[in-house]
């Protein structure tokens, strides 16, 4: 998991770069995200995003007052093939983000950590030069920025805001010797292009009342095992995924005297609001996941 490798980079364990964030990316309740909830946040934030948005804001709460969430780049695939990737840049390979609670009523802050591509050719690019910038050659890197989340906005391109300095940019401006204006943290907003937008849909199908698990993962025992070899330890998390009972791989009846398969792809699906709360009618997925996803209509 990448909030394993953050908090066992000896590399940032040396610099210093986020010592004054540790205590809390260690004590926040972590949340990795299976597959299939990853693809339905990405298909909730890509289809029908400004008719859906209005019904995900009441819905926008934090679990915890403050939490990590994680997942792979990978299993986005509407969000990578949306998102503007230049030449020059390496593959992400992992996204986590730490949000925290500001204020009553539903608002809150995030910082957003990252991994590389180890197997992207242009990773050795990150080194070359001799660039003496730690946090750059480091095969973890982190917004410079990090950005808020006002519920009272009616507007989603308006809700998710420039919050200021990430801690990471501080931690950087304390051990690296450079300002905040030499980093340019204001430039870097780019870097959460589309992020706003994943976090807000990832709460809402979180805090639907019927169509997300949580399967606790503990490492206590070997943890313990681990420190008597030297080995460095692992975090306990929850993974979230879709209730299985709406995960259906099935073929169509229509091809089963042929054999063909279908790609995995999700049925229509749709928020209603009852008396009693807010809940998720997610019809079944379909088809392989095997050999690929397809794009559907994923409606609220």
């Amino acid at each position: 998991m990448l909030i394993d490798d953050l908090l066992n980079c000896r590399q940032w364990k040396q610099a210093g770069i986020i010592e004054d964030i540790r205590p809390r990316l260690m004590k926040a309740p972590k949340f990795i995200m299976h597959a299939d909830f990853a693809m339905a946040v990405d298909e909730l934030v890509h289809i029908n995003w400004e008719k859906n948005y209005p019904k995900m804001v009441p819905l926008c709460r934090l679990p915890y007052r403050e939490c990590w969430f994680e997942t792979s780049q990978a299993e986005r695939t509407l969000y990578r093939s949306a998102t503007d990737i230049r030449p020059y840049e390496v593959k992400i390979k992992r996204i986590g983000f730490l949000l925290t609670e500001i204020e009553t009523g539903g608002k809150w802050v995030a910082q957003m950590f990252w991994s590389f591509d180890q197997k992207d050719p242009k990773i050795h690019e990150l080194t070359a030069g001799g660039d003496p910038k730690f946090w750059a050659t480091a095969p973890y890197s982190a917004a410079m920025a990090s950005v808020s989340f006002d519920p009272q906005c009616p507007v989603a391109d308006n809700a998710i805001m420039p919050y200021g300095p990430s801690e990471f940019a501080l931690g950087v401006v304390k051990v690296g010797g450079v300002s905040l204006h030499e980093m340019n943290f204001k430039g870097t907003l780019t870097d959460w292009a589309g992020e706003g937008s994943f976090l807000v849909a990832t709460l809402a199908l979180l805090n639907s009342r019927n169509v997300v698990e949580s399967t606790s993962v503990s490492f206590a025992k070997k943890n313990k095992a681990a420190a008597k070899s030297g080995q460095l330890p692992l975090y306990d998390h929850h993974v979230l995924s879709i209730t299985k009972r709406y995960i259906k791989r099935n073929m169509d009846p229509s091809t089963v005297s042929n054999g063909r398969k279908f790609r995995l792809h999700f049925v229509r699906g749709h928020f209603k609001v009852r008396r009693t709360g807010v809940f998720f009618w997610h019809h079944h997925s379909r088809g392989d996941s095997k050999i690929g996803h397809v794009d559907k209509d994923y409606d609220l």
